[in-house]
């Protein structure tokens, strides 16, 4: 089978203040590293965040493995644990066609695990560091 390519990430960040990120990566993993794909910055807490890669794929990659986890890394220091309360990825730029995988993460706070991001019913991933340094903390998919 073809492998998914991310096209479109929603994000939504926590409304506290300090447990967002005004920068993020979307990072597709290649199978021997992450590899940046999309550098994002401005972006606010408590709202959805569309985060485009219209070039996706265009790096002739042929390794199916390669293009199928996913994740969004915190660019800037977040000073407190990094709270996302929404994360969807899409394979489609309209980001209407939703990905489906297995959550991956960098660790999370107790009784805040990555599902709590995915599932989108008020609850939220928090972090399992605390001043989390950029690419420290983040949350993906595996498709």
């Amino acid at each position: 089978p073809k492998p998914h390519v991310v096209r479109c990430v929603r994000l939504f960040q926590s409304v506290r203040q300090n447990a967002g990120s005004s920068g993020v990566r979307v990072e597709r993993f290649s199978g021997q590293a992450w590899e940046q794909m999309l550098l994002a910055s401005g972006l606010q807490p408590d709202s959805w965040e569309h985060l485009l890669l219209l070039a996706a794929d265009s790096d002739g990659t042929t390794d199916e493995s390669s293009r199928q986890q996913w994740r969004v890394a915190n660019e800037d220091v977040v000073r407190e644990s990094w709270r996302i309360a929404g994360i969807k990825f899409f394979t489609q730029s309209a980001c209407k066609e939703q990905a489906d995988g297995f959550p991956l993460e960098s660790g999370h706070a107790q009784g805040f695990g990555p599902e709590s991001a995915f599932e989108g019913e008020g609850s939220y991933w928090e972090s399992s560091c605390s001043n989390c340094p950029p690419r420290r903390a983040w949350l993906g998919l595996s498709l």
